[in-house]
């Protein structure tokens, strides 16, 4: 696969890892985790490491809001949450509100918020 990008080719030759369910990508992927895991098993303190990044993640996020005719639209997402919650609210001040929350949509594959216009 090549891309154009302003005139210029740009070869991507991981194109098509981008087909995340495809047998080739799972089969490639389950091959880079076993090898990470050959290679990590042997260090020392790995596990404490992985607990430290684990705990350094885990952070509340909130995006910068996209404002549209004086409503505020944003994802918010807890560090305890898997998916973020698509929130709105009418005006500056005031709390957000939630939207429907998607996070048994993304469980069962089903349809998922991604953006807004």
């Amino acid at each position: 696969m090549v891309d154009i990008l302003h005139g210029v080719e740009v070869p991507d030759p991981y194109h098509w890892l981008e087909a995340q369910q495809s047998p080739e990508t799972r089969a490639w992927i389950d091959s880079q985790i076993a090898y990470t895991d050959s290679v990590m098993s042997g260090v020392a303190g790995v596990s404490d490491l992985r607990e430290r990044l684990r705990a350094l993640i885990a952070v509340d996020r909130v995006d910068t809001p996209a404002i549209r005719s004086g409503w505020y639209f944003l994802h918010k997402r807890s560090a305890d949450q898997q998916h973020a919650v698509f929130c709105v609210r009418e005006g500056r001040p005031g709390d957000y509100a939630g939207l429907p929350d998607v996070a048994g949509w993304h469980a069962t594959r089903g349809p998922r918020v991604e953006g807004w216009v």
